[in-house]
């Protein structure tokens, strides 16, 4: 029994340590899903509507993802572009930034207020700023498998609420609370993919 119960610490850091590596791991996964994800959501929107104009599931579908393809296209090549033409500029920009920031240290030290430059390099502000560029474009470039993703949510959200209006002993009750969650559930994919991106 000691025995056990000694090694139950251990088997927990063991544990914690598998989950670490998992999610670690599954880190170049979750953020395309993520996307997905939030990108499903918005697109319910115009299926369903589709869907009231009598148009077949499939064909509704097809028709959206259709439209995302060229959102996703237009706005990679925009993102491509916007990040070549920065990195081509950058070292102009950390030289202006210099020049601005210069009368500024000039003013502190004449008060007697001693900042290192390095404090205020805007060199590392540009840095992050390509380095965001950089992941939302990596980001794209599974765009295959975030429209994959996406079709899957968009398939499964269409019979989503009969078939848990069916697991549901109240259904009239408890899908609204359902739906609330959705909800929450979509913002939070729009802040952690938005941080994630920004983050790399």
């Amino acid at each position: 029994m000691s025995e056990r119960v000694q090694s139950n610490p251990l088997l927990a850091l063991a544990a914690l340590v598998v989950v670490a590596a998992g999610i670690k791991a599954a880190e170049q996964v979750m953020v395309p899903f993520l996307l997905a994800a939030f990108i499903a959501t918005i697109a319910a929107t115009p299926v369903f509507w589709l869907q009231r104009r009598r148009l077949p599931v499939g064909l509704a579908i097809t028709v959206v993802v259709l439209a995302l393809i060229a959102v996703l296209v237009g706005f990679g090549a925009i993102v491509a572009e916007s990040a070549d033409a920065f990195s081509a500029r950058l070292p102009f920009y950390q030289e202006r930034a210099i020049a601005l920031l210069e009368p500024t240290l000039a003013f502190l030290g004449g008060l007697g207020i001693e900042l290192s430059p390095e404090l205020l390099d805007p060199g590392r502000a540009l840095g992050f700023a390509g380095e965001a560029l950089g992941s939302l474009g990596s980001v794209l470039t599974n765009s295959f498998f975030i429209l994959l993703a996406v079709v899957f949510i968009l398939t499964e959200a269409w019979s989503f609420p009969r078939k848990l209006g069916t697991v549901l002993s109240h259904p009239e009750r408890d899908l609204p609370h359902f739906k609330r969650f959705a909800e929450k559930l979509n913002r939070y994919f729009a802040i952690k993919t938005t941080v994630s991106v920004a983050t790399g």
